[in-house]
């Protein structure tokens, strides 16, 4: 079915076929959508395998489309909607950082870790915390104490 479109003439509105260059151009948008309707669905699936959190903003950025395309396409926003919805009763798996304790370096080392597909348990963190924190502040503390005893001051 091909879109009436509206167009000025001498008489006034008036409704004509649309050019042949114009009906090229809004079959190949419509195609274009269908396109990216498909890798939302497909991000979506995904999103649902890997028991991720379903949002605009993680479903457009795993389908390479914009937000607005998102809200504005009805048939987008409406699975990216159900697709949350559903997975509202479910555990998610891409809060690593609420529960984990220290700094924000802590913080930001642990996503690293998940953005890599990296697990590393509380128990594992901290043997290695136990390891590398004492050795630091010895090292840095001997490094000190030289520069200050070969400055002499």
């Amino acid at each position: 079915m091909t879109p009436s479109w509206t167009r000025w003439t001498l008489g006034g509105f008036g409704t004509t076929q649309p050019e042949p260059r114009t009906a090229a151009a809004v079959t190949a948008r419509r195609q274009a959508a269908a396109v990216m309707l498909d890798r939302v669905r497909d991000v979506l699936g995904q999103l649902r395998r890997e028991r991720s959190r379903v949002t605009f903003a993680a479903v457009a950025r795993g389908a390479d489309v914009s937000r607005t395309f998102l809200y504005q396409k009805g048939e987008a926003r409406r699975l990216v909607e159900d697709a949350a919805e559903s997975a509202a009763g479910q555990t998610i798996k891409d809060r690593p950082e609420k529960a984990t304790p220290g700094s924000l370096a802590t913080l930001l080392w642990r996503r690293i870790l998940h953005q890599h597909d990296t697990q590393a348990d509380l128990g594992h963190f901290t043997r290695l915390g136990l390891v590398t924190v004492p050795a630091t502040l010895l090292a840095s503390t001997v490094a000190l104490w030289g520069m200050l005893h070969t400055i002499g001051t």
